[in-house]
């Protein structure tokens, strides 16, 4: 049973599949719904080429870009108390307009989501910051640049394997950001926050080897990622409010990628606030 075959034979009892387009809830449906099991011959098949399909699952990482920004390996200052950053840890959604460098941000990405080698190889399976069923990584980040020292906005794929923030669309307008929250984020936070991580997910990969199951590791992966991505930023002096309540179409617009094959599931909106600075 190949990928399409799979989201084609999701059952979907609640007729969830009818409350948006082009199949964006087909992991939702997946919780609900029944397909068939892997049979072991599958199973079979996935480890006899798992190098063609973990390479596959790593292609964007390795494709020529239009413009791509190395990522600082300075050090910042943090604050690395895990008990401190767990106590502090809160959604805010009351910001002050204040950059940040280019430094701080690379920080932030590299502790949380990096490669765990000073010699990264996208030709080979790498442990990151975060665990991954499989340690096969489905997840993509991307990060909407508003206001960042050094750097144009626009919404950026974050590339551990060359430590850069290469470029996606660099048309980005605060108009896009509003309908990509669904109106709920106001045009004020917009403007006074420094950038928006935003977590994809190819699910093709995890899909083929667990069946049913893949979906269940995709999302302990993003609790994982995100996690990381929250405690480390407080640590950096951020403030951040989570946000799943998201318009799956102007994502496609905005990321540049086809719902079929990859799903925007979890952002952080990230910037500063009076409670941040003393924190």
């Amino acid at each position: 049973m190949n990928y399409d075959e799979m989201i084609d034979q999701i059952s979907d009892p609640f007729q969830m599949q009818k409350l948006a387009p082009l199949g964006h809830t087909f992991l939702m449906a997946a919780a609900f719904g029944k397909h068939k099991l892997f049979e072991l011959d599958q199973n079979q098949h996935f480890f006899a080429n798992q190098d063609l399909y973990l390479n596959e699952s790593k292609g964007d990482y390795k494709a020529a870009v239009f413009k791509s920004i190395p990522l600082s390996n300075e050090a910042v200052e943090f604050n690395d108390s895990l008990s401190s950053s767990l106590f502090s840890r809160r959604s805010i959604r009351t910001f002050v307009k204040q950059s940040t460098d280019l430094a701080t941000l690379s920080f932030l990405l590299r502790l949380a989501a990096g490669i765990k080698t000073d010699k990264p190889d996208v030709t080979k399976v790498q442990r990151r910051m975060h665990p991954s069923g499989g340690g096969m990584y489905t997840l993509r980040i991307y990060v909407d640049i508003r206001n960042v020292d050094g750097v144009d906005p626009g919404v950026y794929l974050f590339n551990p394997f060359r430590n850069a923030l290469e470029l996606v669309n660099d048309a980005v307008e605060n108009s896009d950001r509003f309908e990509l929250h669904n109106s709920a984020e106001s045009f004020d936070i917009i403007e006074s926050t420094n950038f928006e991580i935003l977590i994809t997910t190819q699910p093709r990969v995890s899909l083929i080897k667990y069946g049913e199951h893949g979906w269940k590791a995709i999302l302990m992966e993003v609790g994982h990622l995100a996690e990381n991505l929250w405690l480390v930023g407080i640590g950096c002096g951020y403030s951040m409010y989570p946000c799943t309540c998201l318009n799956l179409s102007k994502s496609e617009k905005m990321l540049r990628i086809d719902s079929r094959g990859e799903i925007l599931l979890y952002s952080l909106v990230i910037g500063f606030s009076d409670s941040s600075q003393t924190q």
